[in-house]
């Protein structure tokens, strides 16, 4: 579980978290010891949704130039048209079906083709350190560290790679092989937003978000969600949202798992939502104790526990009936 202190409240806040967890919020599915992430979630400011606008290339939001190397077939330069060359390291690009007409997401047949990781330790970083070797010249690619999770001792990042203006491949792989899923969106400078925006892993399973607005485009997001080892393959999506849960400019910006429910963060307007097929509970929003704003929440089996810093240190609980309340003030 990755985070961002905040003069010295992130322990704070992340120890109080952990007695919640030790309550009756529980981590669901096969989650082992390392699996910190795997129920838990930094609610992100991350503006992705600023101004309404696409990012051109490789988004702005953590784009960090030192990335991995592919050592793989990339998926930028010349197979950045939509179809592969149809050589050993074609991926093998798929459209996902049931998008809107013009919004031309494709997932790769075979991720291991696009993207490997490669680890450095020299210059030295520190003791017992290693670093990603940046990507070859003219190639960007972000890592966010906040999206990352362990499944048993097997670590597992995304990272988003492109030319600059040109198309967005998103990519889950584990630490020490090979990608296990990429999709790829259309190029930068096409109207409207059509992409892949975050990821997350809980109960075994991973889900990742299609985002889809302007264009003509009626605001979508797709969640989609299989066992990890299937993710690469889903075409069918378990929740759409629509103007019933998008308010305004908001997106899911991260997603919560457990056995049952797919949580999302939606964010600027600060709210979470419990999706299970066409069920649908808001939490934390406009009417609720305490806010969903910057800072942790933590998904049990039924109940969402979240942090709020803009009264003195605030908890709340919600469930998945919709019930909300101040879990500790003070």
């Amino acid at each position: 579980m990755g985070g961002v202190s905040r003069g010295g409240r992130w322990v704070a806040a992340w120890g109080l978290l952990g007695l919640l967890a030790c309550g009756t919020a529980h981590s669901g599915g096969d989650a082992g010891p390392r699996d910190g992430a795997s129920d838990s979630g930094r609610v992100r400011d991350s503006g992705r949704r600023d101004a309404r606008v696409r990012d051109s290339g490789v988004r702005d939001a953590g784009v960090r130039d030192s990335g991995v190397r592919d050592s793989g077939g990339r998926d930028s330069g010349r197979r950045d048209g939509g179809a592969g060359d149809g050589g050993p390291m074609d991926p093998g690009w798929v459209p996902m079906p049931g998008l809107p007409e013009g919004c031309l997401i494709e997932r790769a047949e075979h991720p291991e083709r696009v993207f490997t990781p490669e680890w450095r330790t020299e210059p030295s970083c520190g003791p017992g350190c290693a670093y990603l070797a940046p990507p070859p010249p003219g190639l960007l690619r972000a890592h966010d560290p906040r999206i990352a999770w362990y499944v048993g001792e097997r670590g597992y990042f995304q990272s988003i790679q492109g030319m600059r203006g040109g198309r967005e491949t998103f990519v889950l792989s584990p630490t020490d092989g090979p990608a296990i899923a990429a999709w790829r969106s259309p190029p930068g400078a096409d109207p409207g937003v059509c992409r892949v925006t975050t990821a997350a892993y809980g109960a075994g399973d991973v889900a990742f978000v299609i985002e889809v607005f302007g264009n003509g485009w009626p605001g979508r997001e797709y969640i989609y969600r299989a066992p990890l080892a299937e993710i690469g393959r889903v075409t069918e999506p378990l929740h759409v949202l629509d103007e019933r849960d998008i308010v305004g400019s908001n997106g899911a910006s991260a997603l919560l798992l457990s056995p049952r429910w797919v949580v999302a963060v939606m964010t600027p307007g600060d709210y979470y939502l419990f999706l299970d097929g066409e069920e649908r509970r808001m939490v934390g929003g406009a009417g609720a104790p305490v806010r969903a704003g910057p800072g942790y929440a933590l998904l049990g089996d039924d109940e969402l526990y979240w942090e709020d810093w803009s009264g003195g240190v605030r908890l709340a609980q919600g469930d998945s009936e919709g019930h909300e309340r101040v879990f500790l003030s003070r």
